[in-house]
């Protein structure tokens, strides 16, 4: 599950156009009215898709970090059409983070460098991280 992800989405969204209208290449589309998932209940109360930004692990936040800024760059022009897109509500890059509270461990610091912040503002893009749980399916 960690990993970056570039969620954009919206209540009112034509997902179908905007997919159309741009080259990034979504592993996931929800859509309004639909289920989230396949053999979800949880039925979408908006449409939007998720692209793969980085795979690197939630314990290698530099490497995800570093994956984000060269997939800015690269995609840069594809990113802003997206976000600029008529329905378009919410936009962000999701890092997925291990979480490393445990009874040793009374704080969780991860540094997210002024470059990355900077580039993802400027293309209208917010910063959200997911923390996730470390167990024997998620390690």
């Amino acid at each position: 599950m960690p990993g970056c992800v570039l969620r954009v989405s919206g209540e009112n969204l034509d997902i179908d156009a905007l997919l159309a209208f741009t080259s990034l290449v979504p592993r996931h589309v929800v859509r309004k009215g639909q289920p989230r998932f396949e053999r979800s209940k949880h039925i979408a109360g908006y449409s939007g898709f998720n692209v793969s930004v980085s795979d690197a692990s939630g314990t290698d936040v530099q490497s995800q970090v570093r994956d984000a800024l060269a997939f800015l760059q690269m995609n840069r022009e594809d990113i802003q059409r997206a976000v600029q897109f008529p329905g378009v509500e919410h936009a962000r890059l999701d890092f997925g983070v291990h979480c490393r509270l445990s009874n040793g461990i009374a704080a969780q610091f991860d540094y997210y460098p002024p470059d990355l912040l900077r580039l993802a503002g400027e293309l209208g893009l917010g910063i959200e991280i997911s923390l996730y749980p470390v167990t024997a399916e998620n390690p």
